[in-house]
């Protein structure tokens, strides 16, 4: 039919890729459905999820890449076609079908409900009953009474203190015969050192017997992988349902920006009498990947008459930053939206935050910019040894919220390399390792244990050039450049890509590309990544529509909580 034809035709254009068209031809295949919206509705779900939703909605269909046929049928026909299908599945059944409709007009790919469903009862059952009045304790105490416990706040909000008394109450208490088994976690290699990092700080500065601190200082800082045992080549784990875990508790940071499937995973790998407390920053950003399962969780506490009101505890004052600094100041008025508040403190920053604006119609990464990330290089390859390079990567980094395009991390990294190559006198071998590089690691090794996210730079020892990274106790990690998983400079990152990091400097970079994608979340992720100093370039009218757009991921986790 040339109706069907012109509806499929779409699926040729971008945002559909390839994965969204072997879908359909899958389902139209091997499971005979032969009706062309169904097909069209199985697409937008699999473009759904890359957008981080975890359904997508037939009644009210509203996605940010991509709008649907305008002869997209009218609800009640979906009512008749989706009996019809052999793909759909209603809410509640067990049939085997890769489709499942759910919350009225919520239309899954099946995996993605179960995984909402699963993580739901995971955390309900750790929940237990808990007393309205028990609001009123010490969050510790609460914490401590309760098999899961979710602690939120901004950077510098005391989140690891509170975490520290909590393991340390939790060993005052402790009956067992044998010595309990803590472990501490993140999502990304960088998180967990600086989650090592934060633990080593909080314990100097607690009054506890030695061994305690001893017994504290000595509990495991590891990534989720590392933790469920990741396996080379596949999406499972050594550690799931049937092969737990073996541990009486586990501290989880930087929650925010684990996603749906993987905090699933981590769940079930867990023994029921596990007690688990999350800690994250609702303001950031969401997972990289599907869901939003941190805010979804702070939402269903937030209801009327909550049972999960109980088990969470809201940080709000900050001792990283004084009352009047400016970072602090500017990250307040953006994680709120407040663009008035925005708008004033741009026009006249504070001493601790500079702004730049861009000419209208920039085009090009400013040149400051540029000069930033030579001078950079220059003071991390004159560093003594590799020890005190790696050291040196916290003291600055810019920050963007694209990778590609003019204003991207790609062009930005290619610009800084070919100055500093311009003065080693190397351009004639653009993709040769420089000393004292830093470099971002792409894709997972489970074999040398170097995962996406992770930072480094690259050595000069003798007469060879390696790859170091930093390990949880502040040695080196040293490699061969040829062994290294996919990488690139890391003169400048994502705002993504910083996530569980923080900077004493960071330059932000907002170019008019981002127009259209740029969230408050993104900015505020990317102010909150600074301890000292804050410089911003940026044009006023793009960052004020971000800090007006807030990101909205459409899952039912909060609805299934809240039940």
């Amino acid at each position: 039919m040339i109706k069907e034809r012109d509806e499929f035709s779409l699926l040729n254009e971008a945002p559909f890729t390839a994965s969204d068209r072997m879908l359909v031809r899958h389902l139209r295949e091997d499971w005979s459905e032969s009706n062309y919206w169904i097909l069209i509705a199985a697409a937008f779900c699999n473009l759904s999820v890359r957008e981080g939703h975890t359904y997508f909605d037939l009644r009210t269909p509203q996605l940010g890449s991509a709008s649907v046929p305008k002869s997209w049928p009218v609800w009640e026909r979906w009512i008749d076609l989706l009996k019809a299908s052999p793909l759909v599945q209603n809410e509640g059944e067990t049939l085997d079908r890769p489709l499942v409709l759910s919350g009225d007009s919520c239309l899954y790919l099946e995996k993605y409900y179960r995984y909402e469903q699963r993580l739901a009862e995971q955390i309900r059952s750790r929940c237990g009953k808990a007393l309205a009045e028990s609001q009123e304790q010490d969050p510790v105490d609460r914490a401590v009474a309760q098999g899961f416990f979710v602690i939120t706040g901004g950077p510098g909000t005391g989140k690891t203190t509170l975490a520290l008394r909590y393991l340390d109450k939790l060993l005052d208490s402790w009956e067992g015969t044998r010595p309990a088994r803590f472990a501490a976690i993140a999502p990304t290699g960088k998180a967990a050192a600086r989650l090592a990092e934060s633990i080593a700080n909080g314990v100097s500065r607690m009054e506890l017997a030695p061994e305690r601190k001893e017994a504290l200082l000595s509990i495991p800082c590891l990534t989720i992988h590392r933790l469920l045992g990741s396996l080379p080549h596949r999406s499972s784990f050594r550690r799931d349902r049937k092969h737990p875990l073996h541990y009486d508790t586990l501290v989880i940071d930087e929650s925010s920006m684990i996603d749906l499937p993987l905090m699933t995973r981590l769940f079930e790998a867990l023994p029921e009498s596990c007690q688990v407390l999350l800690l994250g920053d609702k303001d950031q950003l969401a997972s990289v990947e599907v869901g939003s399962v941190l805010s979804d969780i702070l939402a269903a506490a937030e209801a009327e008459g909550a049972s999960l009101a109980a088990s969470v505890e809201r940080l709000s004052k900050t001792y990283r930053f004084s009352e009047d600094s400016g970072i602090y100041q500017l990250c307040t008025v953006s994680k709120e939206g407040d663009l008035e508040g925005f708008t004033a403190f741009m026009q006249a920053p504070s001493a601790d935050v500079r702004y730049h604006a861009l000419a209208a119609g920039a085009k090009r990464v400013p040149q400051r910019l540029l000069e930033l990330g030579v001078e950079r290089h220059r003071l991390l390859s004159e560093a003594p040894d590799a020890q005190a390079a790696l050291a040196r990567l916290g003291d600055s980094m810019t920050l963007t919220p694209t990778r590609n395009g003019p204003f991207g991390t790609i062009e930005i990294n290619r610009r800084v390399r070919a100055r500093i190559q311009a003065q080693l006198e190397l351009a004639g071998l653009p993709d040769k390792p420089i000393h004292g590089e830093p470099i971002i690691v792409l894709e997972n090794d489970y074999e040398l244990e170097l995962f996406n996210g992770d930072i480094g730079l690259i050595w000069q020892e003798e007469d060879r050039l390696i790859a170091c990274f930093e390990n949880s106790e502040k040695g080196v990690r040293r490699f061969r450049v040829s062994e290294l998983p996919r990488y690139e400079s890391a003169f400048a990152l994502t705002i993504h890509k910083s996530q569980g990091s923080e900077f004493e400097s960071v330059h932000c970079l907002f170019g008019p590309d981002a127009a259209q994608t740029l969230t408050r979340e993104l900015i505020y992720t990317a102010f909150s990544r600074a301890k000292s100093e804050l410089v911003v370039f940026g044009e006023m009218d793009t960052m004020a529509a971000g800090i007006s757009r807030q990101a909205v991921r459409a899952t039912r986790l909060a609805e299934l909580l809240g039940d």
